[in-house]
């Protein structure tokens, strides 16, 4: 038996690289979806009662739904600073890429959130808006108390699978300069890859992580999704 097995994986440095990937796409997938779930929720606010987009969503989702992630984070990672710097004169401050990285990933998994939301409140009943109306509530008001909640009830099944898309997407952080302490689970990979020339045990260990946190997500997410069932009851909004 191979005594060396796993010794790109589980010796140091290795080991506390991969830990800290973990670590950062923890964070990227919790900072990017709570960000893009809050985006898509005030994108679908901007709807009509009848649950039409409104022209920013739309433009917003078309742009946001249609470019690839990897070109969209280089070119705010890559391309962006050159912009500034040729026409503006301005050099972005160190460590801005994380913070792009956040962004992008959030105003993707966002635009989706968005569609999703818009379709959950088509299903629901309009004479409820009527009936807010006629209690003297605003549009806010009737959407985020009596919509919303109703909506997010119907939608939440497949905003869990765009969350977990979006975490899987954190991956794409690997085309992107981030900073070595920054790097998320796939960058740290193909990093040891690139010190080592070992590419099969780092790609094995992370392959099952990303299993493991796309599985342990999709369990946390079902059962907020039966809170969010019991929580919300149709009967009792009809």
């Amino acid at each position: 038996m191979n005594m060396n097995l796993g010794k790109y994986v589980f010796n140091e440095p290795y080991f506390g690289w991969l830990l800290n990937g973990i670590g950062n796409t923890l964070l990227i997938s919790f900072l990017s979806g709570s960000l893009a779930l809050l985006l898509g929720i005030l994108l679908t606010s901007s709807a009509k009662p009848q649950g039409k987009p409104s022209t920013f969503s739309l433009i917003f989702t078309d742009i946001f739904r249609n470019i690839p992630p990897v070109p969209m984070l280089l070119l705010l990672s890559i391309g962006l600073p050159q912009i500034f710097s040729k026409y503006f004169h301005y050099s972005l401050p160190s460590g801005f890429e994380f913070k792009i990285l956040i962004l992008g990933l959030s105003f993707n998994t966002a635009a989706y959130i968005s569609e999703i939301l818009i379709a959950g409140l088509r299903g629901v009943p309009t004479k409820q808006y009527e009936a807010g109306v006629s209690l003297g509530l605003g549009r806010m008001k009737i959407f985020f108390l009596i919509q919303l909640p109703q909506a997010f009830r119907i939608s939440f099944p497949a905003i869990s699978t765009r969350l977990i898309h979006n975490m899987k997407n954190s991956s794409v952080a690997l085309v992107i300069p981030l900073n070595l302490d920054r790097m998320e689970l796939m960058g740290q990979t193909s990093r040891i890859a690139g010190q080592t020339f070992a590419w099969a045990e780092p790609l094995l260990f992370s392959t099952a992580i990303y299993l493991v946190l796309a599985y342990a997500l999709s369990v946390l997410l079902a059962r907020i999704s039966a809170i969010i069932d019991r929580k919300v009851n149709p009967d009792e909004c009809n």
